[in-house]
């Protein structure tokens, strides 16, 4: 994930000299997991998604402390459940794209290329709006 995130930035504000987890840092982003214990090791899928619709008021309450001006959800299969958590902690522009894993790294460039310019970011320590 964090490799095709790396190219996914470097394709819409070019590649920089500084480390990549830095700059997704210096440009106000999180990364958050829906789930905070390991959830793929689950034999069911029924299991995992309960998992994941318990865990939908803890990041709701993550999201309320964050504030985000925009979510960007990388798996589609939990879109619903961080939508209602992001709708629950207040108006940040929502959107969901492929998890860039298991032979969706093009899907996830294509759907990242059309967002990413527009995500609120930071550049030389001013807010850059979405637009």
């Amino acid at each position: 994930m964090t490799r095709e995130m790396q190219k996914a930035i470097e394709k819409a504000f070019g590649p920089t000299k500084s480390e990549f987890l830095e700059r997704f840092k210096a440009m106000g982003w999180y990364l958050d997991d829906l789930v905070l214990t390991l959830v793929n090791q689950l034999g069911q899928d029924t299991e995992r998604q309960a998992k994941c619709l318990a865990a939908q008021n803890s990041l709701s309450a993550r999201i309320e402390e964050y504030q985000p001006k925009a979510i960007v959800a990388l798996l589609k299969s939990i879109k619903k459940i961080v939508a209602a958590a992001a709708a629950e902690a207040g108006d940040a522009k929502f959107h969901a794209v492929s998890f860039p894993g298991f032979g969706q790294q093009g899907n996830f460039q294509r759907e990242m290329a059309l967002i990413i310019r527009h995500l609120p970011r930071f550049e030389q320590g001013v807010v850059v709006p979405s637009g």
